[in-house]
């Protein structure tokens, strides 16, 4: 059941690309790939510093941050 939230909660938010205009989508695109980058960057450094601990280890960790970075956040930064 996990992993069918984490497939949804990746792909669901891309869907609401189709209502906005291609320009806008060009516009901000590159900004929203830097705000990622430097969330996927705040985490990865979040696993030697035990910022916070994820029940399932270091892997329960990346899939939840990848299926979050890449879809809601991503999506909804632009």
């Amino acid at each position: 059941m996990p992993n069918v939230i984490r497939i949804l909660q990746l792909f669901l938010p891309w869907i609401s690309l189709v209502f906005m205009s291609k320009k806008s989508m060009r516009t901000y695109f590159p900004a929203s790939l830097f705000a990622s980058s430097l969330v996927i960057g705040m985490c990865s450094l979040a696993i030697p510093y035990k910022w916070w601990s994820v029940k399932g280890g270091w892997k329960g960790k990346i899939l939840n941050d990848s299926s979050f970075i890449f879809g809601p956040f991503l999506v909804g930064t632009l």
